[in-house]
């Protein structure tokens, strides 16, 4: 196994822990913070807290992160797009290429038997729903009962 399936698995299964949290019967959004004395983003949900350093190694600027929030569908989709990934096994092979961003990462791998097509694309993966103080505002007001 290649390190992106190990940082992949190592992701997803800590993520998995708050499943019950944020897709249950009161969901609730997934806090996230930089916490300066880990040195990496902080996920919490309902008293369960999270450290993911290996994010660290495909987000740009981590340490800039505002305190913001996942929402429970982004929560979904982006599990489910891991999952889907992991379980395809393209994490395995050649010439995967990851394209980091500010809220998660794009990864495409080429396919060696028709160069001319280029890159396939095989997911977007946002750990963070938005940045913006509007966003933030909307999401504290909306689900003020269960933060």
């Amino acid at each position: 196994m290649i390190k992106l399936q190990e940082d992949f698995l190592e992701i997803y299964n800590n993520l998995v822990e708050l499943s019950d949290s944020v897709l249950g019967i009161n969901s609730c959004p997934v806090a996230i913070s930089w916490n300066q004395g880990m040195g990496c983003l902080e996920f919490s949900c309902k008293g369960k807290n999270l450290f993911l350093r290996t994010l660290n190694y495909y987000l740009i600027r981590p340490d800039q992160v505002p305190d913001t929030w996942l929402l429970p569908e982004d929560y979904d989709a982006l599990m489910s797009g891991l999952n889907r990934v992991i379980k395809s096994g393209k994490l395995i092979q050649d010439r995967l290429c990851l394209v980091p961003s500010l809220d998660g990462f794009d990864l495409y791998q080429a396919d060696t038997r028709n160069l001319t097509r280029g890159a396939q694309y095989l997911g977007t993966f946002r750990f963070i729903s938005g940045r913006s103080k509007w966003f933030r505002w909307r999401t504290k007001n909306k689900y003020k009962k269960v933060l």
